[in-house]
C-alpha cells in the first residue's frame, strides 16, 4: 500500500497555512497518510519519487503563484505522467492555464532547475493540461465555519469516485457531510468561547493560522472554556461577551488595512483587556518610519466616512502598547512538531493573564465613546467596509460610553 493518500502540492508563500489545515483536519478524520512538504520532505531529491511511488492522490492548492513554481509544476507533471489522480483545490484568483500559457511556460519560469530530474518542457506542459483537466472543488467559502468541512467531504468524493473505494462512510465521505464541523469535535456547544482569535479578514493565510492556532490550542485549555475565530465575515456572529482574552495575530501590512482596523475596534469597545500578539510569518515587521501616521490617516479616514467625530489617535496608543509586549511565534510554514511545541508555550502564557494585560485607561482617547459610535448603527457587530461606510453612526455630540456588542 502507498504510504500517502493524498499529497499536497501547493506554493509555500501563498497556501502554505491553508495545506496545513488540510493534513491536519484530513488526518484527523480519515487517520490517513498526507503528505506535506513540511513534515515529511527530509531529502529534496526524492521529491519526484515520494509522487511516483508513495502517492495515491495528488491535491493541487491552485493559487495564482502554484503555476509559478517550477517544483509544483514538476510534482504536477510527476502526476500526469504516472496516471496518479489529480484533483484541483481552486482559489478565488486562479485561472486555468490556456493553451498559450502552456506553450510560453519557459518563458515564464526557469526549467533548467528540473533538468536533473529527467523532466522535459514537454513533460511540463503535460502537467500543465493535466491541472486544467483535473476535477476539482473552489475554495471560496473554505474560512467559514463550515466552509472547510464541505470542501474536503467533496474532494473525498471525487477521490473516492475515481478509486472506486469503498470508504464513502468516511467522516468526510457522502455519509457525512452533515457531521459537527471537525474544528468543533474538541468542544461541546455549551462551552464559552472563552478566548478570542482576531484575523485579517483579508489574508487568508492569516485566516487559516488563527484557524490551526485554534484547533490546537482547544486541547491544551480545555479547562478554560473555548477559543473562536474573529472576522468580519461572520456577520451572524456578535461579539461573544464571555471572551477574557484575546491573541491577535500579526501578519504583513494588517494594521493598515480597513477590514483589520474594524476587527480592533470590536475588541477595543469589548473592553476586553489581556492580549496576547502572536506572529505566523517570517515576513512580518514592527513598526517603521511613518507607521502610525499612515494609521491615523486610515482610521480619520474611517471615522470620516461613518460620519463621526475624527479621532485619528484612536486605535493609535493601543497599537503602540501591543507592540510593547513579547510577541509569542506560530510558524505555519514549520513542522507539525515545532508548531506542537510553539502552541504549548502560547498556551502557557495564556495560563498568566497578568503578562498580557493592557491598561485600556491608559491606552484609549478620552473621546472613546467613538468606538461605540462607530458600532453601534450596524446590525450585528461583525460587518464589512461598504456596510460600515454607508452607515451613518451617532452625531458627535452623543457622548454614549462604549458597550459590549
Amino acid at each position: 500500500a502507498k504510504a500517502y493518500r493524498f499529497f499536497l502540492s501547493h506554493q509555500k508563500a501563498s497556501a502554505g497555512a491553508f495545506a496545513r489545515l488540510m493534513k491536519i483536519s484530513l488526518m484527523q478524520q480519515l487517520d490517513c497518510g498526507v503528505f506535506l512538504d513540511s513534515d515529511d520532505l527530509v531529502d529534496l531529491t526524492k521529491l519526484f519519487s515520494y509522487v511516483r511511488c508513495d502517492t495515491k492522490s495528488m491535491v493541487a492548492l491552485c493559487t495564482k503563484e502554484i503555476l509559478l513554481s517550477p517544483w509544483c509544476l514538476g510534482e504536477l507533471s510527476m502526476a500526469t505522467l504516472h496516471k496518479i489522480p489529480l484533483f484541483a483545490v481552486r482559489f478565488p484568483e486562479f485561472s486555468a492555464p490556456t493553451d498559450a500559457d502552456i506553450e510560453s511556460v519557459a518563458d515564464r519560469i526557469s526549467i533548467t532547475s528540473l533538468a536533473h530530474t529527467g523532466l522535459s518542457l514537454e513533460d511540463v506542459q503535460l502537467g500543465m493540461r493535466g491541472l486544467r483537466e483535473a476535477k476539482s472543488v473552489a475554495c471560496f467559502s473554505a474560512y467559514s465555519e463550515n466552509g472547510l468541512e464541505t470542501l474536503l467531504a467533496n474532494l473525498c468524493d471525487m477521490e473516492v469516485e475515481a478509486h472506486q473505494a469503498s470508504f464513502r462512510s468516511s467522516s468526510f465521505g457522502a455519509a457525512g457531510r452533515n457531521s459537527k464541523s471537525w474544528w468543533k469535535s474538541t468542544s461541546s456547544s455549551s462551552e464559552k468561547n472563552s478566548h478570542a482569535v482576531l484575523v485579517d479578514p483579508a489574508n487568508t493565510e492569516a485566516q487559516a493560522a488563527g484557524m490551526i492556532l485554534t484547533m490546537m490550542l482547544r486541547p491544551l485549555m480545555s479547562d478554560v472554556g473555548s477559543f473562536i475565530v474573529i472576522k468580519l465575515e461572520d456577520k451572524k456572529v456578535a461579539w461573544p461577551q464571555t471572551v477574557e482574552a484575546a491573541i491577535i495575530v500579526c501578519t504583513p501590512g494588517c494594521f493598515l488595512r480597513s477590514p483589520f482596523l474594524h476587527v480592533l475596534l470590536q475588541f477595543v469597545n469589548s473592553r476586553v483587556n489581556l492580549v496576547l500578539p502572536v506572529t505566523v510569518s517570517s515576513d512580518f515587521t514592527f513598526p517603521q518610519g511613518d507607521f502610525y501616521q499612515e494609521l491615523e490617516t486610515r482610521v480619520g479616514r474611517l471615522c470620516y466616512d461613518a460620519g463621526v467625530e475624527e479621532i485619528p489617535d484612536l486605535l493609535t496608543p493601543f497599537t503602540r502598547s501591543l507592540f510593547q509586549k513579547i510577541f509569542s511565534r506560530f510558524s505555519v510554514l514549520d513542522s507539525q512538531v515545532i508548531l506542537e511545541t510553539q502552541a504549548a508555550i502560547i498556551a502557557a502564557r495564556l495560563r498568566t493573564p497578568e503578562s498580557l494585560k493592557i491598561g485600556l485607561e491608559d491606552v484609549l482617547p478620552s473621546g472613546s465613546y467613538i468606538v461605540g459610535a462607530l458600532l453601534t448603527e450596524m446590525e450585528t457587530p461583525m460587518v464589512d467596509l461598504d456596510e460600515l461606510c454607508a452607515a451613518k453612526a451617532k452625531s458627535e455630540t452623543t457622548a454614549a460610553t462604549p458597550q459590549r456588542c
